[in-house]
């Protein structure tokens, strides 16, 4: 939950700042019948694109949220918890991205790709 002024001391989860300009959800409302109309969308393709239309709006409904630091309430909306939606899903995934640093040895990394020449290349009889 954010602040709701400066005066409250409990930290902010996010700031409107790092808001992204565009939403997924925002292109989808915009193109996404248009996309529709010359693509075929299988039905749980089309639930998948109606939840991340209407989560955190007022299709949702909502629910209040107090800070116990100031005791400021404010009103939210609620998610819609599709597991595809980028809004639902982006602490999960920013949960998901420190596991894995975690797991990482404190050592440099490289990645290296490499081919195969085909006269290494097993044959299978056949």
């Amino acid at each position: 939950m954010q602040p709701a002024h400066p005066g409250c001391s409990s930290p902010s989860q996010s700031s409107p700042s790092q808001s992204p300009r565009w939403e997924v959800a925002d292109i989808l409302r915009l193109y996404g019948e248009a996309y529709q109309q010359t693509h075929y969308l299988s039905p749980t393709q089309q639930r998948v694109m109606q939840a991340i239309v209407e989560c955190r709006t007022a299709r949702l409904g909502g629910h209040a949220e107090t800070c116990p630091q100031c005791g400021f309430e404010r009103y939210a909306y609620n998610s819609c918890g599709n597991r595809h939606c980028p809004k639902c899903q982006s602490l999960t995934k920013a949960q998901w991205v420190a596991d894995r640093r975690a797991d990482l040895l404190p050592v440099p990394y490289s990645h290296a790709v490499s081919q195969r020449r085909p006269e290494m290349v097993l044959q299978w009889p056949g």
